[in-house]
């Protein structure tokens, strides 16, 4: 399985993007992701929802930028620090 695919999953799960810095060893900013919105009325807002590791609001991660993704894939890992 992949490194982006792992990244993936945890999505999936819905931890925050806090948290899979710290489990994966990479430091993705907030505009290296792509997050949920809703527009409603013409406003567009950002969906949050509560991390299912760490326990706090953030907003909801829908995948990590195409540009970005290489953050991912030449990360070290975390086992070999």
């Amino acid at each position: 399985m992949g490194k982006y695919t792992e990244v993936k999953n945890y999505i999936r799960l819905g931890i925050c993007r806090r948290c899979i810095n710290e489990e994966f060893g990479i430091s993705l900013q907030p505009q290296d992701c792509l997050y949920y919105m809703d527009n409603r009325n013409g406003t567009t807002i950002y969906l949050k929802r509560v991390c299912t590791r760490c326990g706090k609001i953030s907003h909801m991660l829908h995948s990590v930028r195409w540009s970005r993704r290489f953050k991912i894939w030449f990360a070290k890992d975390k086992k070999s620090r």
